[in-house]
């Protein structure tokens, strides 16, 4: 079984306002995403006195969780997912709003159908609780033989006086070590398996966490029964773990937690306001650990060992971590505590590693030190896609999706999820003014959402891309900041093809000088010398008139830019000029048709950048209409004529040095291939280099390479010297 041969069903779940529980379901099958119900359904209830009841009986209960759950049309479109499938696999992801965290206390793990009682989550039926995170943390990463492994094992002395049974040191370990096999390993056993030593060590570095411990809820919150510094048990609060991971470079990619009650107790549902996430194994997701196996009882030597031995091992061969659960799950499918182990993560696609090669006639991203070079030259251009803005908002999918879904568009998947086109349609059922408000709505929303604001907020009058500077900030603060990591390098020109300032605030703060240009594209302003710089306050200062309720904007055709003015080229527009934002396809057509035509909207120095110099594509999808058609515009520019245009720079040749895309894996669909060849093909008379990797890690590598190599300059000019 491989992701391409699943199909996806997600369940979502909030607590209701008026009574009771909503349930959203949202189904994906070869590519094609229908949001099964119109409008959430209301009238869901879980009866937790009858569940309490039948604790003892693990298939009634999961067969009385699945009444409960899949009630009245619920089922009906359950029904209707199945006939679609005709047998094939279907992935589950169980989505569980943070107003409605008490139902993490339910046994999830034993669903059944509710009506021939039979097992709905089998090895053919991969189920995970996805966790949403605001944490800008990658959540699948290259495959390393020999992982990093931090096992701590709690047997603090004076235990037994709180009436809990000592843990047995030497077994536990010898099976932890038999399960994470020949790896890097720390080991923490006895009074050094203190939160003082685990966090001196996760601080380390650190792949795969291995605790086993007693644990519990007390005060609503999760705590561990560690040792503390005596060696006596100190019951540590799990919140000063989860502080620890959140605020490092390199957090954990896999926890594994042999933890009494470690993934949540019951919580009293008598409360009407919404509640924090009160177990450690959600918390740790939260804090952006990309997948959590924890154990939501006290469960049996046997089943654990057999459980995760095979979880690790199939985990190995396929990356694939609901994969690796669902076959670990279906091993022991005849122990009474097969239900225990849960599994936690917050990737959609359950992508937890990757080779660097998805297929075998690949190579691997070699051309750090070309890459390297070229920066240090100042002849690269980084092209800048939105999913550097999606710790913020979201991707252009899920905004799309989400647009889709409050104005009921009558659009199935792709066209759903494709921004462009639900932009078009929007324009149509009203006018382009109020399609902006439309998506600026929703940006706002999701931004307040991620970042922890409120929305809407009457008294917060600031702009969007205020709002984007001000979470930027909140969410990466003290961690890795990308715009950050790309201003450092002494680049003259960036394309960035998202509408936000992120990059310009990046740059000024370093004591750089940006040019913002934008593309006259639009008809609705006024331009002027065919490109328009636009720089906000306390950034270059421009020379702006209003005509005619239009912006008129001059920039000199002869500026060139250096690394401490460098210039932010804005192709699709930027969110402070509505009318420059490309939205609509009938946007995408006009922008390529009327720069095809016209060239020379396009300033020489930007034209100059794209044709001379190596591109750098990072953040984009393969599919994205922004990607694809700056793709077209750069392998139609006119070389020939920009060459006697610029006459005032030195140009020894205008040609195309080299490609190198960055694309995340967890993003592919299943039409991967094909687009991977539609890439090779655009640029098949250049050399292209794909590296296989999500952004941040990609920058991240860069800067290390950047650093590593200027630090070895160094030192041979000082040997030479």
């Amino acid at each position: 079984m491989t992701p391409s041969q699943l199909a996806d069903l997600e369940i979502t779940l909030h607590r209701d306002k008026e009574v009771g529980y909503s349930v959203d379901l949202r189904f994906e099958h070869n590519d094609v995403t229908s949001h099964l119900l119109q409008n959430p359904i209301t009238a869901i209830s879980f009866d937790r006195e009858r569940l309490r009841a039948l604790a003892l009986d693990t298939p009634a209960y999961g067969h009385a969780l699945g009444e409960m759950l899949f009630a009245g049309i619920v089922h009906e479109k359950l029904v209707e997912c199945r006939a679609k499938l005709q047998g094939l696999p279907m992935r589950v992801r169980l989505v569980i709003g943070t107003d409605a965290s008490e139902l993490q206390g339910l046994r999830w793990e034993t669903l059944r159908d509710p009506e021939d009682g039979s097992d709905l989550l089998g090895a053919r039926t991969p189920f995970s609780r996805y966790v949403c995170t605001t944490i800008d943390r990658d959540a699948s990463w290259q495959y390393r033989e020999r992982l990093r492994t931090l096992i701590a094992v709690a047997n603090p002395r004076g235990i037994t006086q709180y009436g809990i049974c000592p843990i047995d040191t030497s077994t536990y370990l010898s099976i932890a070590r038999q399960i994470v096999g020949p790896q890097e390993c720390t080991e923490l056993t006895e009074d050094q398996a203190s939160l003082d030593n685990l966090i001196d060590k996760l601080r380390l570095g650190c792949d795969l966490l291995y605790i086993v411990a007693h644990g519990g809820i007390s005060d609503g919150e999760p705590h561990l029964a560690l040792a503390g510094g005596d060696g006596e048990v100190a019951f540590a609060p799990a919140q000063s773990l989860v502080h620890c991971i959140r605020n490092l470079d390199e957090v954990p990619r896999l926890a594994i937690l042999v933890s009494c009650e470690s993934a949540g107790a019951e919580q009293d549902t008598d409360q009407t306001e919404p509640m924090p996430l009160v177990a450690l194994g959600p918390l740790l997701a939260e804090a952006g650990v990309p997948a959590v196996i924890a154990m939501q009882g006290c469960i049996s030597t046997e089943t654990a060992t057999r459980f995760l031995e095979v979880f690790v091992e199939t985990l190995r061969q396929t990356g694939i971590i609901d994969i690796a659960a669902a076959f670990a799950r279906d091993s022991v499918h005849d122990r009474p505590d097969a239900w225990m182990p849960v599994l936690f993560m917050r990737s959609k696609s359950g992508l937890l590693w990757y080779r660097q090669q998805p297929t075998n006639d690949r190579p691997q991203f070699d051309k750090w030190k070309t890459l390297i070079q070229h920066l240090k030259a100042g002849t690269c251009v980084p092209i800048i896609g939105p999913g550097l803005l999606e710790p913020l908002i979201g991707s252009t999918s899920e905004i799309a999706a989400r647009l889709a879904q409050r104005h009921d568009l009558e659009l199935e998947s792709p066209a759903r999820e494709n921004l462009p086109q639900v932009a078009q349609l929007l324009e149509l059922r009203m006018d382009r003014t109020a399609m902006r408000r439309e998506i600026a709505d929703v940006l706002y929303e999701e931004l307040a959402r991620r970042s922890g604001g409120v929305w809407p907020d009457d008294k917060d009058t600031r702009p969007l891309h205020e709002r984007l500077r001000q979470a930027s900030e909140k969410i990466w603060r003290g961690g890795f900041d990308p715009y950050q990591a790309l201003a450092s390098f002494p680049l003259p020109l960036f394309v960035n093809a998202a509408p936000d300032s992120l990059l310009e605030f990046a740059l000024e703060s370093i004591g750089k000088q940006p040019h913002i240009v934008l593309c006259p594209w639009s008809n609705e302003l006024h331009w002027a010398n065919g490109a328009i710089p636009f720089n906000e306050p306390g950034l270059a200062t421009i020379d702006r008139e209003p005509v005619g309720g239009h912006c008129k904007l001059r920039m000199h055709r002869s500026f060139v830019p250096d690394e401490l003015s460098p210039v932010v080229y804005h192709p699709f527009g930027l969110f402070q000029v509505p009318p420059s934002l490309v939205l609509t396809e009938d946007d995408y057509f006009q922008y390529l048709v009327g720069n095809t035509k016209n060239q020379n909207k396009i300033p020489p120095a930007v034209r100059y950048g794209l044709t001379a110099s190596s591109l750098l594509f990072l953040g984009f999808q393969l599919d994205d209409w922004g990607f694809r058609v700056l793709l077209r515009e750069i392998l139609k520019l006119d070389r020939r004529a920009l060459r006697e245009e610029l006459t005032h720079v030195a140009v020894q040749h205008v040609a195309l040095q080299h490609v190198a895309v960055q694309i995340d894996p967890s993003t592919l669909s299943r039409t991967v291939q094909q687009r991977v060849e539609y890439l090779e093909e655009q640029f098949r008379a250049y050399h292209i280099t794909i590296y296989w990797g999500s952004t941040s890690e990609f920058i991240r590598h860069l800067e290390d390479e950047y650093d590593h190599i200027a630090r070895a300059t160094l030192a041979n000019r000082v040997v030479n010297h």
